[in-house]
């Protein structure tokens, strides 16, 4: 039986240079995710412009993630990701001479937050349908877990501290280390795919026999159709159901706090620029913490109740910082609020690595990707607008309420969900492709080798 508990072989060096650079990689997005809102409070004090801010960045999940899902399972998984890597280290260095001489403007701003938002979805959708083609089977959770716990320290501890800090020397400084941070993943992401096949087998379509003539319209109506494969799949399958819904509810109701919460730390606990860098990384400190345990939390209380127990527990503890004015106390919060999160990613990752079949994986990401991420920008522009009418405060309650409501709803279908999990883990696991009005499926098929 193949357990979401990893085999102890240590994992190849290929795996690991992957996983380093999935590491630096996040380790500059933990860095711009600071730098911008403090870059952007230097232009204007609105909380709604703010808000519309931090929404741009993760607008492109919203418009382009499922072409982008598409696009993963057509080409090299190991170019996309490389490329990637340095038109990121390419857009910072512009975007550090334009702050260095002073010519920055709002819409610039705006303009980066977006680009990088449409290269981070590219990155983060390619590198984790990349990961089953580098790491064997057996080997994913424990793989994931080390990518989840490096996404933790590097995003949410390292990045946004030094962000912080290097903003508070000089305003481009933590672009400039972003741009170094890309292209060093860049680099090492070339070691990992060289000679290596990371590009999915491909399916056949009708259109590939269409007439010269007709190409470039067949071409694209195969790749929407590849698209709507993906999702009919996703849709015919009952178990993930659920985890979808916790996806997307959790996003939307979770990142609603984030959108002001730089003139929360700000005004509301007067904290300087290196102090919100610190209390934005407290999170991830507990979600790095949490994540050593996670392989123990998984094997004790099962994939249902790890998820569960994280929505709830992310759900509750969101609503104390609408009523604290220390920013200790605060602080203390949002790293209790972090402890299971790295399980909660692991958890779901590997769900969703293991029941999902390779050639399908970047498409159904992709859904997952707009359920969630997608939801993201909505959820900051709803944040800022409601910290706008209501008080900076209101969002924390407001925030926390419905994402504790999400957790119950979906209790009883993750408990099941994870009794799927175990099935379709099972070597001798039957091999079947359910019907559209198939409501129970077995959802597990054999891909092709890689």
């Amino acid at each position: 039986m193949v357990d979401l508990k990893s085999k102890k072989s240590p994992l190849s060096r290929r795996s690991q240079r992957l996983i380093g650079a999935v590491g630096v990689s996040n380790l500059g997005d933990g860095m711009v995710v600071v730098a911008i809102p403090l870059l952007g409070a230097t232009l204007t004090s609105d909380p709604k412009t703010l808000g519309m801010l931090a929404a741009a960045g993760a607008f492109p999940a919203l418009v382009f993630t499922l072409p982008v899902g598409g696009l993963v399972d057509r080409v090299s998984r190991g170019r996309l990701v490389i490329s990637t890597s340095f038109i990121r280290a390419v857009m910072l260095g512009f975007l550090v001479m334009a702050v260095v001489s002073g010519g920055l403007q709002l819409w610039h701003l705006f303009a980066v937050a977006i680009l990088l938002g449409v290269a981070e979805l590219l990155f983060d959708t390619g590198s984790a349908a990349l990961l089953p083609s580098v790491v064997p089977k057996a080997q994913l959770a424990r793989a994931n877990g080390y990518i989840a716990t490096l996404v933790e320290l590097s995003n949410g501890v390292l990045g946004p501290a030094i962000g912080g800090l290097l903003f508070a020397v000089t305003a481009g400084l933590p672009f400039l280390a972003t741009c170094l941070a890309f292209a060093i993943a860049g680099i090492i992401l070339l070691t990992v795919t060289q000679n290596q096949p990371t590009r999915p087998e491909p399916t056949a379509s009708p259109a590939d026999d269409a007439r010269p003539e007709d190409t470039g319209r067949s071409r694209m109506a195969q790749f929407l159709g590849e698209i709507g494969e993906g999702i009919r799949w996703l849709i015919r399958n009952a178990p993930l159901r659920p985890l979808a819904i916790a996806v997307a509810g959790s996003n939307l109701l979770g990142w609603m706090p984030e959108a002001a919460f730089v003139l929360y730390a700000k005004k509301e606990l007067g904290l300087n620029d290196a102090g919100f860098g610190i209390l934005f990384a407290t999170i991830s400190v507990g979600a790095v913490i949490g994540g050593l345990l996670s392989g123990r939390l998984v094997e004790h209380l099962g994939v249902g109740k790890v998820i569960i127990i994280s929505l709830l527990a992310y759900g509750i503890l969101t609503i104390p910082p609408a009523f604290l004015h220390s920013a200790i106390a605060v602080g203390v919060v949002l790293f209790i609020q972090g402890l299971p999160l790295v399980a909660w990613s692991v958890v779901s990752r590997t769900t969703l690595q293991t029941l999902v079949p390779n050639h399908l994986l970047g498409r159904v990401f992709s859904v997952f990707t707009l359920l969630g991420a997608g939801l993201a920008p909505i959820g900051l522009l709803l944040g800022g607008f409601l910290s706008g009418v209501f008080g900076l405060r209101s969002v924390f309650v407001i925030s926390g309420i419905g994402m504790t409501i999400v957790a119950l709803a979906c209790a009883r279908g993750l408990n099941r969900l994870a009794v799927e999990v175990a099935r379709a883990s099972e070597p001798s696991a039957p091999v079947d492709t359910p019907s559209p009005r198939d409501d129970t499926p077995a959802v597990r098929d054999t891909p092709a080798a890689p």
